[in-house]
């Protein structure tokens, strides 16, 4: 009896260690799962290099081929980026990019000279071809193959680089790899450092076997073909609208080497603007920018991209409990204020699409909790605010617990309807109770219910729908049933604040207006061409607003993500013909200059629907893709 007790005891502890280690393990498969997709993801030849698009890098190696434009007086165009406005500086139009880098078309004008630069990509194989477009005297195609970062290289004394007159060798010091790469052109000249070559004809670069000028073209030409009719046989007449959207996320997809991740900045100026270290290139992420940005990664069906953004966003929560409203590269972060919550939304769309579960087990837990931030830190009186907490101790954070800081989180940074609203220290949130938040916090739960069930979380699920529900109803204060429409209300007054935006109309993303409300704040305000109506939609200000006339940023401009989160607000109500409009009238402003000149602004004027006409409106900024998402939606 005592050998079949031990038996049973000895029994019971394996079963319970075996138990302990499934679990374990069950735990840590999300990580390794993505961590292993993200390794796939880090390889091969692609624009990854943030400083220019003409730069193709090769990872993991981290060796480069960059191209640049020089002229017989010694000036550099180097930093080849659409967009880029410092001095003498080229124009760059960026066209199709495949995600993968089996084909990329990008132009390129300085001093009088137009060239395009196309390339392919599968493995080690590499093509670039730069074709004149307009010729020009004293200009040259100056080609470097070298190493990505070179003191990086340096430091770990790891890679050789071998150049003679028309070839050059990328080695690994133990020889284990060893690639070789042929520049061509006319009157081409090389030197220790690079080659250059005749501006006014073909140059071509390859690494692998062999290969001509004519036959590079045609194989280009194939590559392009094959690329836009699976895009045209997938989206239909929506093609130009998806292209739009997956190539600039492909142009706007970077690596960096000191975090050694793949991620999508909103646009590569930014990043060389804020990043911490210069000399790398760097990366800035804004985390409901990035969101978006997984979500049409998703829609075109990139589920890496779609992944390592999402997982790169939410990481920040592990260490600072809420999402900051920014993460730069050295674990860079905003330490006392968020950005508009839109994180469960968007992991939930990337699951309807991919149906992984281990990807909302990956991310739950980090998106619960920046949840529930909200409700700690923005919180009053049973309704939301903007909010700036104060920093004590931390040198460098002169700026935080403050009034700015707050109209900051709300990704609004001149909204004219925090003109006139002051700060709470001591609460340290805007008088204002916001609209907008709070329907943002309640389709915020909405989303985390589902994916809470999806995991069986079922008591979560509870609570969430509990908070959801309470905050719905609480919405219901911000109506005044004179003007039809839901209004800001100060905590200081306690009365409306009637300087209206977009963001106004977020209660019907959180399904907190009525079937008549619904119908009296689109037919008497949003479809109003006396407020935000018209051929060019939807103004960040109303047109009876004194911020309209200002068109500059927020006030009064169209933006893709206030465009995006209303027209979802109006898929939950009964607008069939407003949606169908509205969708229309989006995508004709994305494609108004995408088709001719390659750009996506991150805003627009909403009385010409010129983007580029503002100094402060990025000319390549992926979320302006959103007007195009939309389209894509309602298809």
């Amino acid at each position: 009896m005592r050998l079949f007790k031990s038996f049973v005891l000895i029994i019971l502890v394996f079963i319970t260690i075996t138990n302990t280690n499934a679990q374990n393990y069950s735990k840590k498969m999300p990580v390794r799962n993505f961590y292993e997709m993200m390794d796939s993801v880090k390889q091969g030849w692609n624009s990854w290099d943030v400083r220019s698009m003409f730069t193709q890098l090769y990872l993991p190696l981290s060796f480069s081929i960059k191209v640049a434009l020089v002229d017989d007086k010694g000036n550099v165009a180097d930093d080849l980026r659409a967009g880029n406005t410092r001095d003498d500086a080229a124009m760059v139009h960026p066209h199709t990019h495949s995600f993968d880098g089996t084909y990329s078309e990008v132009d390129a004008s300085w001093h009088g000279v137009s060239v395009k630069l196309q390339s392919t990509s599968e493995g080690d194989r590499l093509i670039m071809l730069v074709t004149p477009i307009e010729k020009a005297k004293g200009v040259y195609i100056r080609v470097s193959p070298q190493y990505a970062w070179e003191h990086f290289s340096i430091i770990t004394g790891k890679d050789i680089i071998e150049k003679d007159i028309d070839k050059f060798h990328f080695k690994t010091c133990d020889n284990i790899f060893h690639m070789i790469g042929s520049v061509k052109g006319e009157n081409m000249v090389a030197t220790g450092q690079y080659y250059l070559c005749d501006a006014n004809s073909p140059v071509l670069i390859y690494t692998g076997e062999e290969i001509s000028v004519e036959d590079a073209k045609k194989l280009l030409q194939e590559k392009k073909t094959v690329f836009e009719n699976k895009g045209r046989m997938d989206y239909g007449d929506k093609y130009d609208v998806y292209n739009a959207i997956q190539s600039i996320l492909a142009w706007d997809t970077v690596y960096d080497p000191g975090d050694d991740v793949v991620v999508s900045p909103v646009s590569r100026n930014w990043c060389l603007r804020w990043s911490v270290v210069d000399n790398f290139g760097g990366y800035m992420l804004f985390d409901w920018d990035t969101f978006f940005a997984t979500q049409m990664f998703a829609a075109c069906g990139c589920k890496e991209l779609a992944y390592s953004n999402a997982f790169q966003i939410l990481a920040s929560i592990d260490k600072l409990g809420f999402l900051p409203k920014t993460t730069s590269d050295h674990e860079n972060y905003t330490k006392d204020c968020s950005q508009p919550p839109v994180g469960s939304m968007s992991v939930w769309k990337i699951y309807e699409k991919f149906h992984e579960k281990w990807f909302l087990e990956l991310t739950y837990e980090r998106l619960l909790t920046w949840n529930k931030w909200w409700l700690e830190k923005r919180q009053f009186d049973g309704l939301l605010c903007w909010g700036s907490n104060r920093i004590k101790n931390r040198l460098g954070e002169r700026n935080t617990g403050s009034r700015n800081s707050a109209i900051l989180e709300s990704g609004l940074d001149n909204s004219q309807m925090y003109d006139d609203v002051s700060f709470n220290y001591e609460t340290e949130l805007l008088n204002l109770q916001d609209v907008g938040l709070t329907s943002l916090f309640v389709t915020d739960c909405d989303y985390l219910v589902k994916i809470a069930k999806e995991l069986g979380k079922n008591s979560d699920a509870k609570e969430l729908q509990k908070c959801a529900d309470i905050y719905r109803k609480s919405i219901q204060r911000f109506w005044c049933e004179e003007d039809g429409m839901f209004y800001n209300i100060s905590t200081e007054t306690k009365e409306f604040n009637k300087r209206v935006s977009c963001t106004n109309f977020y209660v019907l993303l959180a399904n907190a207006a009525t079937k008549q409300q619904a119908e009296r704040i689109v037919k008497e305000h949003m479809t109003n061409e006396e407020e935000f109506w018209g051929e060019w939609i939807l103004p960040m200000a109303s047109k009876k607003d004194k911020a309209y006339d200002v068109q500059n940023y927020w006030k009064g401009r169209i933006w893709g993500p206030t465009n995006y989160l209303v027209y979802m607000g109006l898929r939950n109500y009964d607008f069939p013909e407003v949606r169908k409009e509205f969708a229309e009238k989006s995508a004709k402003l994305l494609l108004k200059d995408w088709i001719p000149n390659g750009y996506i602004y991150e805003n627009w004027n909403s009385k010409t629907g010129v983007g580029n006409d503002a100094s402060n409106s990025d000319w390549f900024y992926h979320w302006g893709a959103l007007l195009g998402y939309i389209d894509l939606l309602e298809k």
